[in-house]
């Protein structure tokens, strides 16, 4: 799945990232490392899911939305914070 440009790890439909790479590889920096990692990666499983810190399952595109407009949020109260601090 892609949201604004980028791609989202563990969502249904997306691509899920062999075990052995999650670990040994780093972040991926550009589609193309993306693309070379996803190579022979098989679909992903039913528990293949996005889990936060606060136990919330990030299992479909609703809950996916949900996540991204609370994470804006802070997003932007941290930013009119920075400018009332500077």
């Amino acid at each position: 799945m892609q949201f604004a440009g980028v791609v989202i790890l563990g969502m249904p439909g997306a691509p899920a990232l062999p075990r052995h790479r999650r670990q040994c590889n780093g972040p991926v920096k550009t589609v193309a490392e993306l693309a070379e990692q996803m190579r022979f990666a098989k679909p992903p499983t039913e528990d293949d899911v996005t889990v936060l810190p606060d136990g919330r399952r990030l299992d479909s595109r609703e809950a996916l939305k949900a996540w991204l407009i609370e994470v804006d949020a802070i997003r932007a109260s941290e930013a009119a914070t920075d400018a009332f601090n500077k």
